[in-house]
């Protein structure tokens, strides 16, 4: 994950360098950096457009200021994850994979039923909190439903999002509660009977689904099986991880 990170950042800076440069060191950068320049060559207009998608699109209305995108940016990581990965299979260069997290907040209807749907929107901005304190700048905050998220991985291979996500949701069954609590309380008059509330809750805990994107040929097929290792995680007990069949080893 980290060789892949660095080589994100490389191409950044090599593009922005050869630039910068004149006719000679272009040809001097070309001669001493074939690799580098072949690369920056494939893949700077996919982390252009990367980065476009990260700061243009719609983000999602209600935690916009947390900067939390929408759904509808779902089909364009999809596809241009797809042609990256057509890009280097063309070229023989082994495909850098990125991954997808599902998570979905485990039994949410029973918050909101104890601290009002305002109370649950507390819950779900704090959550997004502890999320992004796990993540790179280089990750996404998807809002893909009321209480179900998903986390946008790129260059990360499915065992390296695993660890992520057992990151998150050690996180959150640590401290969601603990820091709602604090929100609350520092609106006391206002959560009187919700902070009493807070009291049946031993934690507020997540469960979560991981799979890499270029195993699937459509988005739907990708989303069909996180969701499915979502309900197989909340079926086995809520608060854990898994992954679909296809990544398991036989």
């Amino acid at each position: 994950m980290h060789t892949q990170r660095r080589r994100y950042f490389q191409i950044k800076k090599f593009h922005e360098n050869y630039q910068k440069s004149s006719s000679l060191k272009k040809s001097l950068l070309r001669v001493f950096n074939p690799f580098l320049y072949r690369d920056t060559k494939l893949f700077y207009p996919i982390i252009e457009e990367l980065e476009r998608l990260r700061t243009n699109l719609k983000l999602d209305p209600k935690f916009a200021r947390l900067k939390v995108h929408s759904p509808c940016i779902l089909d364009e990581i999809f596809d241009n994850e797809k042609a990256r990965y057509v890009g280097r299979r063309s070229m023989d260069i082994m495909p850098e994979h990125s991954s997808l997290i599902m998570l979905d907040i485990d039994d949410f209807k029973r918050i909101n039923s104890l601290l009002t749907h305002q109370g649950g929107d507390i819950v779900l901005e704090e959550l997004i909190k502890l999320i992004r304190s796990v993540l790179r700048d280089t990750d996404m905050i998807i809002r893909y439903g009321g209480e179900e998220f998903m986390v946008y991985l790129p260059y990360t291979p499915v065992q390296d999002a695993t660890h992520i996500a057992e990151r998150i949701r050690i996180n959150v069954e640590q401290k969601l509660l603990e820091k709602t609590y604090s929100r609350f309380l520092s609106q006391k008059e206002t959560w009187t009977k919700e902070i009493q509330k807070l009291d049946q809750l031993s934690a507020i805990t997540v469960t979560l689904g991981v799979a890499e994107i270029y195993k699937y040929e459509y988005l739907f097929e990708l989303i069909r099986d996180l969701s499915g290792a979502v309900i197989t995680g909340k079926l086995n007990g809520k608060n854990t991880i898994c992954v679909p069949e296809r990544f398991i080893d036989k």
